[in-house]
């Protein structure tokens, strides 16, 4: 069994798979390809795939993975959550703050994670992605409770 350390996800070894640029097992990011897959056939006015992509990021954050990733993983969820933002607007705000190449936050991991995993995406029929995508954009925005007043501090001037 594999465990990752960044959602803590409970998966079988699946054996030769590439290694994730995130703090996150082999299997759960092979996971995550799996949604991406998905997320990137649904029609693109809304972009959910942003949304996924956040969500990955803020759950999986820390070593390996670069700050930014963490970062601009909570900057998506906050304005999908708090903001209704579609995945691409989220994706504007993103190009926006990255031409800027201001501070980064500092951000302390939080130590609750939430329940809902990338895995909990797979069973999801496609119709209905796009709401349980949302709903784990604020089960993650919400575990990290404790840092959100940085995230809207830095999103601020872009929105």
């Amino acid at each position: 069994m594999s465990t990752c350390p960044g959602c803590g996800l409970t998966l079988p070894n699946i054996g030769d798979l590439p290694d994730s640029p995130f703090r996150a097992s082999r299997e759960c990011w092979a996971l995550y390809g799996r949604l991406s897959v998905r997320t990137l056939s649904l029609p693109r006015e809304t972009f959910i795939h942003q949304t996924a992509i956040d969500c990955y990021e803020a759950q999986h954050p820390g070593l390996p993975g670069k700050p930014i990733a963490a970062v601009f993983g909570l900057v998506g969820l906050y304005l999908v959550v708090e903001k209704g933002y579609t995945g691409l607007e989220v994706q504007h705000v993103h190009m926006m703050l990255g031409n800027e190449k201001r501070p980064l936050p500092s951000l302390s991991i939080p130590d609750t994670r939430s329940a809902v995993t990338v895995a909990s995406m797979g069973e999801v029929p496609d119709a209905n992605l796009p709401v349980a995508l949302t709903n784990w954009a604020h089960a993650i925005w919400d575990a990290w409770a404790s840092e959100q007043d940085k995230i809207r501090l830095y999103t601020a001037p872009y929105i």
